[in-house]
C-alpha cells in the first residue's frame, strides 16, 4: 500500500476509533469527522471514499 500505516500492537488507535477487528479503515476528514469502514477495501473503494471526503 502506498499510504502510511501504523503498528497498533497496544490497540490504542483501535480503541480511539472504536475499531473492534481488522481489516478496518478510519478516515479522518478535514472537518475532523471520522468515517470507519469495516472489512476489506479495494483500491476503487478507497479512491472513492477519499475523493468524496475531499469534495
Amino acid at each position: 500500500m502506498t499510504f502510511p500505516q501504523i503498528n497498533d500492537s497496544a490497540a490504542e488507535v483501535f480503541t480511539r476509533f472504536e475499531v473492534p477487528t481488522q481489516p478496518a479503515f478510519a478516515l479522518v476528514l478535514p472537518d475532523g469527522e471520522v468515517q470507519t469502514l469495516f472489512g476489506a477495501a479495494d483500491e476503487a473503494l478507497l479512491d472513492s471514499l477519499i475523493s468524496d471526503a475531499l469534495a
